[in-house]
Formats: structure tokens, sequence, C-alpha cells
């Protein structure tokens, strides 16, 4: 928590940003430390560690007291209109964020043993990323993770700030604990606290639906709790999580200058811009399809202010001026998009091909609204979508009538398009799609931000309706009539929020724990990449068998690549896929069975000091049998004379190699420079 939340909002409070404000857009601010930081680390030679990181947050909060000492804007209290609670419901307005939080997270808390690992894919690449981190304490996201792939070091760009944060907190054997702490406890809380702020700064004149946009987070299963516990999409969600709290900074912004008073009034838009840009470069970095995200999004908001300030230039200006102009701004944003599709990269993402139809199209289109697969029983289907439909309707029954909210519908909007084009095959909103991997659940998880919004203002909405009823008065439509049911029945509204509370987590329950719930629990079996807790202690242990530093071949989903995370015992593959550029690694994986006939095999075991094989019985992991995507490292003959029985548990077998000839003094594993040149020339096609 501290090690997130700190550097950004100590700097922030140097500006003189707002406390609650500053301690939302903390996590986004400490991530721009990070990512940038590591960097220029990086890029000076300079190790990233726990003192480095210290010395670039102190530059940053020292640079943020020079830019104070030179302006005068303050930026002030977050007052009404930016979103404030009447003082004596300040309790419901801080209750309901912390009864959220616990009943988000009590469940997976109960559920998990923190120390054993995730099943599923993506945590085994981070373990080790956070291991890589540590060793060669280069957290850049330009060669971070370019020892990661298996044995061949090739550059590699991958978002990093992740795994620099859990490598400050980490050390060699609690990189486990230490990752899970992050992924199942800081980015809640981060999701939490920056929708609470993002509901005070988008619904000013709802007091209401603004405390209610965190209890409406409970509906949707799919963030945080599927992307962290069932995908393991870490850094992803740590980028997500921060993201409502810049998008209420850039809102916050907006307000202030539009309804702020005209001193200083240059200054403080300079001075939000700047924080608002901080926060997004933070995000961005820690997952670059969040600065998609928040293009996508932005595009009808850009369109409506281009247009409107050049009506308003062109009213005032004649002739060539207004022409000139004009062109100016159209140059600008063909330049912008030109930069963004200059990277092959994305060329490459937006030429993706969906492996979609349309089969299941009613199916399809009610998780489209429900950002959730309720399956396909009609009544379901039906009933979901009466649901969602009447909710969505009642909430955007509020947005029309309030013209700083269009950006709520017009944001919705914006992300069903994108959802769909990623669950049906549409041109052009399909090819955008694929700049998430064509990944329904990474842009449902996006669509919460916007939903929760629209279904807290239907709720308000209701709230209203019920409150009119029982005192036969006038709807509390405005802000200080909704203010004035808060403070003459805080009850009231805290107990509706009790009850929203109760209904969603019960509601949310269904799906939550086939899924969430059930993935939240330790996974040990003979279909399962860990046997037992006993080979998980084993693989835990391993340096207690063989001498530190060494490197063991296996199949990764037989548990070893999970060593690292544990102690000072190196894998050759650290994530379930094997590439192909890894033409040494290839080799090990087709081929270890061959040692007795093929020599590129323990020429490659003595060029790299491999010196250790783990053995287990093969697994089918995500629909892909061990035995047959790394063929080589199962049906080992061990009695050829080649392995020497080292220790054995639960059916796992650790050998060494002791039947290579001309053994010498290998290269240190984690000196990259050796390992970026080939050992073995011939073609990967004679690799088998």
């Amino acid at each position: 928590m501290a090690v997130v939340f700190l550097p950004g909002y100590i700097a922030l409070r140097f500006l003189r940003f707002p406390r609650f404000g500053s301690f939302a857009l903390a996590p986004a601010w400490t991530m721009a430390i990070v990512g940038i930081g590591a960097i220029v680390l990086n890029e000076g030679d300079v190790g990233w560690n726990r003192a480095s990181f210290v010395l670039l947050s102190v530059l940053v909060i020292l640079i943020c007291a020079i830019v104070r000492r030179h302006v005068s804007a303050v930026f002030g209290a977050d007052r009404a209109p930016y979103g404030a609670y009447p003082r004596r419901t300040t309790v419901v307005a801080i209750g309901l964020p912390v009864a959220v939080l616990l009943v988000m997270l009590a469940p997976i808390l109960i559920l998990m043993d923190p120390t054993v690992p995730s099943w599923s894919p993506d945590p085994m690449f981070h373990y080790n990323g956070v291991n890589a981190v540590l060793l060669r304490e280069n957290a850049s996201m330009f060669g971070a993770m370019d020892t990661n792939h298996g044995i061949r070091v090739a550059g590699t760009v991958y978002p990093s700030v992740w795994h620099g944060i859990v490598s400050l907190v980490a050390a060699t054997g609690t990189i486990v604990p230490a990752s899970h702490v992050l992924a199942f406890v800081v980015i809640p809380i981060i999701w939490v606290v920056g929708m609470s702020y993002l509901a005070t700064k988008a619904l000013p004149y709802h007091p209401i639906a603004a405390m209610l946009v965190p209890v409406m987070l409970l509906a949707f299963p799919i963030f945080p709790g599927y992307l962290t516990v069932v995908n393991g999409l870490w850094p992803n969600s740590l980028a997500l999580a921060a993201t409502p709290a810049v998008m209420g900074a850039v809102v916050a912004a907006y307000h202030r200058y539009r309804w702020g008073g005209r001193q200083n009034a240059k200054e403080i838009l300079l001075l939000s811009a700047a924080v608002v840009a901080v926060g997004v470069v933070g995000v961005a970095a820690a997952h670059p399809s969040t600065a998609f995200t928040l293009g996508w999004i932005a595009i009808p908001a850009v369109i409506m202010v281009v247009v409107h300030a050049m009506r308003q230039r062109l009213n005032a200006m004649q002739g060539r001026k207004g022409i000139l102009l004009t062109v100016l701004v159209v140059l600008a944003m063909v330049a912008a998009l030109a930069l963004a599709f200059s990277s092959s990269i994305v060329r490459d993402y937006l030429g993706r091909s969906i492996p979609r139809g349309w089969d299941d199209v009613p199916a399809r289109l009610v998780s489209a609204l429900a950002v959730w697969p309720v399956g396909r029983n009609p009544i379901v289907l039906a009933g979901a979508s009466i649901i969602m439909v009447s909710a969505i309707v009642i909430g955007l029954r509020v947005v029309i009538r309030r013209r700083h909210l269009y950006w709520i519908a017009l944001a919705w909007v914006m992300q069903t398009l994108l959802i769909l084009g990623a669950l049906f095959p549409l041109g052009p909103l399909t090819s955008v799609a694929g700049l998430w991997y064509h990944n329904a659940y990474r842009l449902f998880a996006v669509q919460v931000i916007f939903l929760a919004l629209i279904l807290a203002l239907a709720a308000s909405e209701v709230i209203g309706w019920l409150s009119r009823f029982a005192t036969k008065g006038a709807p509390a439509r405005s802000m200080s009539a909704q203010a004035d049911v808060i403070v003459r029945r805080p009850a009231f509204v805290g107990g509706m929020a009790a009850a929203a509370i109760v209904v969603l987590f019960g509601a949310s329950f269904v799906y939550n724990k086939p899924t969430v719930y059930a993935q939240a629990k330790p996974k040990f079996g003979a279909d399962q990449i860990l046997k037992s807790r006993a080979e998980l202690d084993f693989i835990a242990h391993l340096d207690d068998y063989i001498p530190k530093r060494s490197i063991v071949v296996g199949d990764p989903t037989s548990g070893i690549a999970y060593a690292p995370a544990f102690g000072p015992i190196d894998s050759v593959f650290s994530s379930i896929v094997v590439r192909n550029v890894d033409v040494e690694g290839k080799i090990l994986a087709n081929g270890l069975r061959s040692i007795e006939y093929d020599p590129r095999v323990c020429q490659v075991l003595n060029a790299y000091g491999i010196n250790y094989y783990y053995e287990d019985a093969p697994i089918t992991y995500q629909g892909i049998n061990g035995a047959e995507s790394v063929p080589g490292l199962h049906s080992v003959d061990t009695s050829n004379g080649y392995f020497h029985l080292v220790a054995e548990v639960d059916g796992a077998r650790l050998w060494q190699i002791t039947g290579c000839p001309g053994r010498a003094e290998a290269p240190n594993w984690w000196n990259v420079r050796d390992r970026r040149l080939p050992v073995i020339q011939p073609p990967l096609d004679s690799a088998r």
C-alpha cells in the first residue's frame, strides 16, 4: 500500500491537489514514476531497487515543490459542484466503499492460500518476471522481460510496472505472496477508491448516486475478481483499477475551468492538464491498452470540443485566419492518428483475425449488456435483458437531463461498440477490438466503469421515487434536494445502500461461486500443475537438494517453472509457451529424450550449464497436452546412463544430467549478453 500510494500522494499534495483526489490519483502517479523512472535508470545503467525508487520519488516530489513555489494557482478543496457530501453523511459516504471492499475481499481472502501459486497461465509468467527484475535490477518495459521466454534472449517490449512494484516489496522466496497482495488486495482498493472519486466528480448534482457507485461494483463479477483471480491479467488489472481516478481528474479539471473563478484560471487549467497527463502516462505504462481505451472513449468528447471551439473561433475570425485554423486542427488530428498507426505492433493487432461468427446472437447480445455471459437458457436471457435494459434506460433518462453527464452515455455507447466488435465480425469495429486481443472480458471490465455510474443514477432515481412516495412530496431531483434527503434521512439512504449490497452480492454470488470463488481455492491434483502440497514444498525447497542457482529443464506445466519464485533455482522455461525464436529451447523441448542420439542436446546443456531435469507426468493444460507441446521433455529414458536420480516426491523426479561429455564451467545464466548469442546455427526446422 505504501509503495503504491505514498509517492504519488505526497507529490500531488505538494501541488495542492485536494486530499481525496490525491489519494485516488496517487497509484497512477506512482505507476508513472515506476514506468518512466525504470526506463531512465536502465538507459543510465543504474539498477532498479528500493534505493533508486526512493530517489526517483524524492526527485518527483522536489519537482512538484518547485512548481508549487512558482505558481499561485490553488486547486482548492473538493467543494460543490465538484462532488461533496454533507458533513452529517460522511459516515455513510465513507462506510459504503469500506463495506463494498470487505464484501469484495473477504471471500477471496478466506478461500485462497497466499503461498500457493495461481493456477492460471499468466501468473506463472509474472512470478518469473518479478524474479528477473530482482536479479537483473531492470524494470524497464524495454528489456525487463527479455529473459522470460526461455533460453534465447530476444528484445521484448512488455509492460513491467506491475513487476517493478512487486519487486520493491518482495525478495527471493516471497514473490508469490507479494504478488497476491498486490493482485487480490491492493488492486481492489485502488479500484473502489478510484470509482468513488470518479463518482463525486462525474455526478456533482446527484450525491445519492455518487454514494451508490461503489455499491454497484458488486453487480459485476468481471472485475476485479474474474480478471485477477481467474485470468491472472495482473498488469492489465493494475492499469484498469487506476483508470477511474484518471477519468475523475479529467472531469474535475473541466469543472474547475468551467465553474471555477476566473482568478488563476489559466494556471489551474495548465496544472490540471499536467496532473492528468502524468496519470495517463502512469496507467499507459502499466498496460498500453489503457491508453487506447482512454483514446477510444474520448473520441466523441474530442469531436464535440473541437467543433465547439471551431465554431466560436470561426464566428470571431474572418477569412484566411479561420480557414488556416481549420486546416491546422485537421492536420493535428491526422498526425495523431498517423502516430498511433505507425507502430507495426499496433497494425498487427488491428489485423488480427476473429474466430467468431454469428452463432448464439441472443446470448452474446445479452452478455454485451450485462458484461458477463449469462448462459443460453431462454428464461435467464429474458430476465437478464429485462433487468439490464430497465436499469440502463432509467439511468440514461437521468443522463439526458444533464448536459454535463452526456459523456457517460457516449462512453458507454463507444465501449458497447467495441464489445460488439469483439463478439461479432463487424469489420472496422472488429479490427479496433483487436487492440484488446478480441477478448470480450477485457472490454467488459472497462464497461463496468460506465455501467456503475448509469446504474447508480438509476438507483438514485428509484430512491427518489420511494422517498417521494413515502413523504408524498416532490421528487428530489436537484442537488440541494437530494442532499436534504441524505441529511434528513441518512438511515434511509444507508439502509437502501446496505440492502443493495446484500442483493447485489447475492445475485453476483450465482456467477462468482463457480468462477471466481471456485478458482480462488488452491488447486492440487493429478490433472493440475501441482499434484499435491508435498510437491509444492519439494519445488519450493529444491535448493535443499541441489546447489543454489542450478538450472533445471522441464515441462513448465510440471510445476518447475514456479521454482524461481520460491528460491535460488532457475528454470529454463518460465512461461507456458515455448517460442519458436528460442532455437536452443525448442531443441530441448522437442529432443531432450533424444539426448543419446542428437549431439545438439548436450551442446545446449553444456553451453548454458543446464545440469538438472525435472520429470513429471504430462497434463492437459488450457486444452494443450504437455506430451504434444513439449514432447522431448516427456517419455525420457532416464536409464540410459545420462541421468542420476536426486530426489522423488509424489511421482515428480529430479534428475541430475551426468552423461554429456566435455562439460565446462557454464556462463552466468543471468548474463543476458551471452544468451543473446546463438549456440546452435542450423535453422529451427532441423530441430526435432
